[in-house]
């Protein structure tokens, strides 16, 4: 096993310890139903579960090889994870839609596709059938920017 899995597990772990906490501060139930405590506390349990094995199974067997495998797959995810960071906070500014849009769009070439009209369909399509999905057919609405969309 790597290192990084050992990192990993730490790391996995203290989320799910921070989730599982966090869940604690709302209603598990309420009225006979889920609360809004129940996803977070099984969210928490379940990559807890998923922390301890990592590092069960990374005590088990020496280090060995280097730190990261795929340093440009990692380079990728990190990229990925930070489009999605910046894509929560375009969400206020520039209203749901259009954020989904452009981060498919920025995010599908940068994961590896290279057909630019597969690219500008899929952030096309997300755009469009996100809204639709969530405020047309289940009556959920969701952040519209400057635009109106």
């Amino acid at each position: 096993m790597r290192l990084a899995d050992r990192i990993g597990g730490v790391f996995l772990l203290a989320l799910a310890l921070y989730v599982f906490r966090e869940a604690w501060a709302w209603e598990y139930s309420a009225d006979g139903v889920p609360g809004p405590g129940f996803a977070p506390f099984w969210i928490g349990l379940l990559i807890g579960i998923a922390a301890v094995a990592v590092l069960v199974r990374s005590w088990r067997f020496p280090l060995s090889g280097p730190l990261v495998e795929n340093l440009p797959g990692l380079r990728r995810s990190a990229g990925f994870l930070l489009g999605m960071v910046g894509a929560s906070f375009l969400i206020p500014i520039l209203g749901m839609s259009l954020t989904l849009g452009l981060f498919v769009f920025a995010s599908v070439p940068f994961l590896g596709a290279r057909n630019w009209w597969q690219v500008v369909l899929a952030a096309v399509l997300v755009a469009a059938g996100v809204p639709f999905l969530f405020e047309y057919l289940l009556l959920v609405p969701l952040p519209v920017g400057p635009l109106g969309f």
